[in-house]
């Protein structure tokens, strides 16, 4: 994968897992959803979505966060005007196309069982779609099976208007730096699944934020930065055994889990430490690939 002369080989390869991990699960999720016979109750396929989810996510955080500090090295600062015309091009006319045809095409010619199809989504959810929220417009209002996955590019769209901002003006050293934005989201996220456990009323923000998923590019964020700067650091991860324990660990999680571990710990503790322990495991992938 090229981006403005960095160059990662393998890294095409591993979106080409994660995006095999993703169709696993949303294959069986689809079927379920007609009433076929369907694997999406077993653990393998409950993960592998959510795997794959966090594997895109981390990708995303290295990469930018790679393009962005090359940029700094070069220039000694970050064109927020170039910087947001590549997003623009690259993402916004496949969107707004996706878009017109999930929410508006479709839901006026096609009825399929399972699917919701036929749903319109409300003035104010397409408003929200329009503006890349369909996160939040998801945790607000029914949206079709095939516009309900644009959720995705919604957060990345977040993250890239907001990343390149915080880069430029930070105050801290890096690591400090995503350090304390891991620590405050993830103290937001499980205080608002506390909440929701008690109220109905914050069940809505919960999905959100569980959507959310700023925790797995901040991760791949601050391997980009151990790739470049910590070289001591890079040598542990890049060490035979620590791939090999990764591998066995991430095998482990998926089939079969760390069950005796989580009955110990509350489970909203468990739920918002998924995603970290993804986005570490796909991280120590990444930079070994």
């Amino acid at each position: 994968m090229k981006h403005n002369g960095l160059y990662f080989p393998g890294l095409n390869g591993l979106r080409a897992i994660a995006a095999f991990f993703v169709f696993l699960a949303h294959n069986e999720t689809v079927k379920e959803l007609r009433g076929l016979s369907n694997y999406s109750s077993t653990r393998f396929f409950n993960i592998a979505g959510d795997a794959g989810v966090s594997l895109f996510f981390c990708l995303s955080g290295f990469l930018i966060t790679s393009l962005l500090l090359a940029e700094m090295d070069e220039t000694k600062t970050i064109s927020l005007k170039h910087f947001y015309i590549r997003r623009i091009l690259r993402i916004w006319p496949l969107y707004y196309f996706v878009l017109t045809i999930t929410l508006l095409v479709i839901p006026n010619l096609f009825a399929i069982k399972g699917f919701n199809l036929e749903y319109k989504i409300p003035v104010a959810g397409f408003t929200l779609y329009l503006f890349f929220l369909p996160y939040v417009a998801n945790g607000l209002f029914m949206v079709n099976l095939l516009g309900a996955v644009l959720w995705s590019v919604g957060v990345e769209e977040t993250f890239y208007l907001i990343w390149p901002l915080l880069l430029k003006h930070r105050k801290q050293k890096l690591l400090i730096f995503f350090t304390v934005l891991l620590f405050s989201f993830l103290s937001i996220k499980f205080t608002i699944d506390y909440y929701a456990m008690n109220s109905s009323g914050f069940g809505p923000l919960a999905k959100i934020f569980d959507h959310l998923r700023l925790e797995c590019m901040i991760i791949g964020s601050a391997f980009a930065y151990i790739l470049k700067t910590k070289p001591k650091l890079l040598a542990v991860i890049l060490h035979p055994y620590t791939l090999a324990i990764t591998f066995a660990i991430f095998l482990i999680y998926i089939f079969i889990g760390f069950n005796d571990i989580y009955q110990y710990i509350n489970p909203i503790v468990a739920h918002v430490s998924d995603p970290v322990i993804y986005s570490i495991i796909s991280c120590i992938i990444i930079l070994n690939v």
